[in-house]
């Protein structure tokens, strides 16, 4: 999400009077920039698929704060962690989004407080030399789903299991709804080498398409 001066005079032209007034309220200066370049970037790409100007999408909100489009077909979820951000788009369909930057922290007391018992068990049976990997992607798994449902946290986290696996990204089980688990797919996103994605979205399976974009291609 890095992004030179232009790059984010043009992202904030592209901001509503209430989002260059939260921009502007944030103390510190990285966090503003990553507010004004993420919010912009997200009205170009709606913009583009909606052809409309990207000033003239227009954000209801639920009652967990999170921006969808009323009355539109296309569903939207963002995600972002240090200086990279994540989008994701789907038509008709539900749709979650999370990235990590990896980082070192204490997975298996983290994971004790939130995790299902089966993802614990399944976490202390991962080779210590991958499990911080096997952590980053349990949690963020978990995060998409919770966001695909528009729920936020107040669900909690131990309710639901999803699996570690690296190749295999899915819902196992959620308490008390033995069919939650066939409404949703999970697919793995490519963020390099030191973060962990994943998109999570409701209905059949469907191709996923990955692209990177840059905050000079804001279009004002």
């Amino acid at each position: 999400m890095a992004a030179d001066e232009h790059a984010i005079d043009a992202c904030r032209e592209n901001l509503c009077r209430e989002e260059r007034e939260r921009a502007d309220r944030y103390v510190f200066p990285k966090h503003r920039r990553r507010f004004i370049v993420g919010r912009g970037l997200l009205r170009t790409l709606l913009g583009r698929y909606l052809g409309v100007p990207s000033k003239a999408v227009s954000f209801s909100y639920s009652e967990f704060g999170r921006p969808f489009l009323p009355n539109e077909d296309i569903q939207f979820n963002v995600s972002h962690s240090g200086e990279i951000a994540l989008y994701g788009f789907a038509r008709n369909a539900g749709i979650g989004i999370d990235i990590e930057c990896v980082r070192p922290i204490g997975i298996m007391e983290i994971a004790g407080r939130f995790f299902s018992p089966n993802e614990c068990e399944s976490l202390a049976m991962v080779p210590e030399h991958v499990q911080e990997a096997a952590f980053y992607r349990c949690w963020t798994r978990k995060e998409a789903y919770l966001k695909a449902k528009g729920l936020g946290l107040q669900t909690p986290l131990d309710s639901f299991t999803v699996s570690l696996d690296a190749d295999r990204p899915a819902l196992l089980s959620v308490d008390g709804d033995p069919e939650e688990s066939g409404r949703w797919n999970f697919a793995n996103i490519n963020t390099g080498p030191n973060a962990v994605g994943v998109v999570v979205f409701s209905g059949s399976p469907r191709r996923v398409v990955e692209r990177a974009i840059s905050a000079s291609e804001v279009v004002v």
